[in-house]
């Protein structure tokens, strides 16, 4: 047995899928599953994973099927960010990037304040984690559907000054010669050698281009998408069907845009599928797109609806 195993898991299950999800790390999912033909409404003989599942996955968010980032995606440059009340000190958190990433709630054990069989929602009450300026509070559901589920992340600033926010969502895939990944996008943000961006180009080279449909398995790609209508699809041919995601992003109740991350490997048989509220390294571009400051009682949220279809 190992470590992850010995974590409290929460399992949602109805007449065709299931979703594991581990409270304790990070908030993260290990493990969603569909069970049904939508062709001919009969069982698989296996499940398919929709998410990447991992059978020698430890205690950690990064490891798993999917995570929240809050309360910044991506990574973050020069040590830290800048706001009114000085410069903040940001610490890289993983060991694999020498750069802060994908926020800190990932990082931390959420609490669960609701279980039904088909409805878990979390919540998470951090204070300035590991030294990071954050004060905030998040809620986490997950909901299933009859051909689906709803994935809903809110986090609420409850710090003293403004700070700049951001949240999105990592899921993973696995990555074969048959799926494909599509999205509607009108430009990319190519990133160089450390994964930081380099620019805004509307020109996307044909072999990294979302639009038509792109390939999961090829050379490594790093990068974020923009404009974006908030809708992407995986197909999956070898069972028939595909995985529809639509994201809604809203500050105070008012929608704001996305973004759409992709990375596939040039390694593993992986591919990701990230929405995010904001470019990687926002708090150093010009302008910090789409960095929300956040006062306090303010908050901001992604709302994820997932729909599986028969495919064909």
């Amino acid at each position: 047995m190992n470590e992850t195993t010995a974590m409290t898991s929460h399992r949602l299950f109805n007449a065709v899928q299931s979703l594991t999800i581990l409270p304790q790390v990070g908030g993260s999912v290990a493990r969603w599953q569909w069970h049904q033909n939508p062709h001919t409404q009969k069982p698989f003989k296996q499940a398919l994973d929709l998410w990447r599942w991992r059978a020698d996955a430890g205690p950690f968010a990064v490891e798993q099927a999917s995570m929240p980032m809050l309360p910044w995606c991506n990574r973050i440059s020069q040590g830290g960010f800048h706001s009114p009340q000085g410069f903040h000190a940001i610490e890289p958190n993983t060991a694999d990037s020498p750069l802060p990433i994908h926020g800190d709630g990932f990082l931390q054990s959420w609490q669960v304040t609701q279980h039904h069989e088909q409805q878990l929602t979390l919540r998470l009450r951090s204070h300035r984690f590991q030294g990071n300026p954050y004060d905030y509070e998040a809620i986490q559901t997950f909901s299933l559907l009859n051909n689906g589920m709803t994935q809903n992340l809110r986090v609420t600033h409850l710090g003293e000054g403004r700070l700049p926010y951001g949240l999105g969502q990592h899921p993973w895939f696995d990555a074969t010669l048959a799926t494909q990944a599509q999205a509607s996008v009108e430009g990319y943000w190519p990133c160089d050698t450390s994964f930081l961006p380099v620019g805004y180009a509307q020109d996307i080279p044909a072999n990294q281009n979302p639009n038509p449909g792109m390939p999961t398995i090829g050379p490594l790609i790093n990068h974020l998408y923009s404009p974006w209508n908030g809708v992407a699809q995986v197909q999956f041919p070898a069972q028939g069907l595909s995985l529809t995601l639509k994201a809604l992003f809203t500050v105070n109740g008012r929608e704001a845009n996305g973004f759409f991350f992709k990375q596939k490997t040039a390694y593993d048989k992986v591919f990701c599928l990230e929405p995010v509220s904001h470019p990687v390294d926002a708090f150093h571009l010009d302008g910090q797109p789409s960095l929300h400051w956040l006062s306090f009682g303010e908050h901001m949220a992604l709302e994820l609806a997932w729909e599986v279809k028969p495919l064909g």
